[in-house]
This record gives structure tokens, C-alpha cells and sequence, in this order.
């Protein structure tokens, strides 16, 4: 009878062995899925608030907590771009562009990276990189109208004008019905002039009266163009043209 209790007895204790293995192994691997989802709920929690700070204009606490952030979440590439901002705003340019230098090592195809270290460049007169980053956004992107004409702009500071023209014209294409359409073909159709396409400059200072007709500055760049071409009549109709006119780009 002692026997017969035994075999039970030994079956109870190959089942709990099995089930204590297996609770081992869930409790191994249960911490570290908890681990991961407490510590993306506080990156998610920090960097909301380091935003808040932002906004309310609160730069430098801004910053304190961006600096916090990156001690923590090295690896994390948005809190180099958001930071980099941050340092801009401050006038740190040179440590903006590194924190930048910092995300796009982490991850060299982050266009919003590129296009935060293209402006950057821009912004500290190293024309030559920032239009070197700009090629690239717009390769990625050939739709965004806000790449050309920041690579336009680039060059017209460079002097490059026909290069200017062409991606200011091209902006011009992009969005057709944008904030800044006026604007960008005052500034292509100055390009052109610039670079000696009289004609095709005439063309898009007609487009830009047609656009906003009772800006003068069509008018006057027109005029100009006209007397290149020397048309002397088309340029002093212009000029007239103009001085009823007293709007200019800025109050369209």
C-alpha cells in the first residue's frame, strides 16, 4: 500500500518541475517587455514636456531638459533635431549643426535632419553645404516647393543666378496656389533679369501681375526688363503702371 502511494507522488513532482521551468521563463522574460513599455512611456512623457517648454517660449528650461533627454536616450534621433532648434534659437549655431551631425549618424536618410542642418548651413553663410543637403531633399522629394526655393535662394546669395531662376521656377511649379507663389515669381523673374533672360524675365513679371495686379513691383521689375530689351514705349507704360500702384509683395 506504501508502494502505491509512492508513483503518484513522483508524477506530482515531474509536473511541478515542469511548471516551476515554466514560470522561470515567463518571469525572465516578462521584465524586460515591462521594462521597455515604463521606459517609452517616459521618453513619450519627457519629451512632451521639453515641447511644452518650447512653445511657451521657455527656451533655455527647454534646453535643461533636451540635455536631460540626450544623457538618457542617446540613440534617440529626435531629440538631437529638436535639440539642435533649441540651440539655434539660443544663437548656439555651431552646436545646433553638431547635434544635427549627431542624429544623421544615427540615421543618414532622416530628411527632416537634412533639411534642419541644409538651413542651418544657410543660416551660417556655408552656402555650398546647405545646397549640398538641399540636393538631396530634393531628390527625395521633387513635389516640395519649399526645397527648391531654399536651394534657389541659395544660389541668388551665391550669384548663381541662372541656377536660381531655374529652381525658383520650378518652386513656382510645385504649388502653384502656396502663401509665397508671388513672391517666388518676383524672385525667379529677378533671377532671370539678372542673368541676362530678358524675355522669359517679361514672362514672369506678366504672370505676377496677373497674379496679384495691383502689386507694383511687377510693374517696376517689368519696366526694367523692357528697357534690357530696350523697348523704351512697353517700359515707360510700366513705370506709369506702377505709380498707381503703391502695394508691394510685403502687404499682398
Amino acid at each position: 500500500m506504501a508502494q502505491a502511494l509512492e508513483r503518484p507522488s513522483i508524477k506530482i513532482t515531474k509536473r511541478s518541475k515542469r511548471l516551476r521551468h515554466f514560470l522561470f521563463a515567463a518571469f525572465l522574460l516578462l521584465p524586460q517587455s515591462f521594462t521597455q513599455a515604463v521606459a517609452a512611456d517616459d521618453f513619450q512623457i519627457a519629451i512632451s514636456h521639453a515641447r511644452a517648454m518650447r512653445n511657451e517660449e521657455k527656451t533655455e528650461e527647454a534646453l535643461r531638459l533636451y540635455n536631460n533627454l540626450a544623457a538618457r536616450y542617446p540613440k534617440s534621433v529626435s531629440v538631437y533635431v529638436e535639440r539642435a532648434d533649441v540651440l539655434k534659437e539660443l544663437g548656439f549655431m555651431d552646436k545646433a549643426i553638431a547635434d544635427v551631425n549627431s542624429a544623421l549618424a544615427l540615421n543618414a536618410s532622416n530628411m527632416q535632419a537634412l533639411r534642419v542642418r541644409g538651413h542651418l548651413y544657410d543660416m551660417t553663410g556655408k552656402l555650398d553645404l546647405a545646397i549640398r543637403d538641399y540636393n538631396v531633399l530634393i531628390a527625395h522629394d521633387k513635389t516640395d516647393a519649399g526645397r527648391w526655393r531654399a536651394r534657389g535662394i541659395a544660389y541668388k546669395r551665391l550669384k548663381r543666378y541662372a541656377e536660381a531662376a531655374r529652381d525658383l521656377g520650378e518652386a513656382a511649379r510645385a504649388e502653384p496656389q502656396g502663401k509665397y507663389y508671388a513672391e517666388i515669381l518676383y524672385d525667379q523673374a529677378d533671377m532671370l533679369l539678372l542673368s541676362g533672360d530678358y524675355n522669359q524675365s517679361v514672362k514672369v513679371f506678366t504672370q505676377l501681375a496677373k497674379v496679384a495686379p495691383e502689386v507694383s513691383t511687377a510693374y517696376w521689375g517689368r519696366a526694367r526688363a523692357y528697357d534690357k530689351l530696350r523697348k523704351s514705349e512697353l517700359a515707360a507704360r510700366d513705370r506709369a503702371l506702377a505709380k498707381k500702384f503703391d502695394m508691394t509683395l510685403e502687404h499682398f
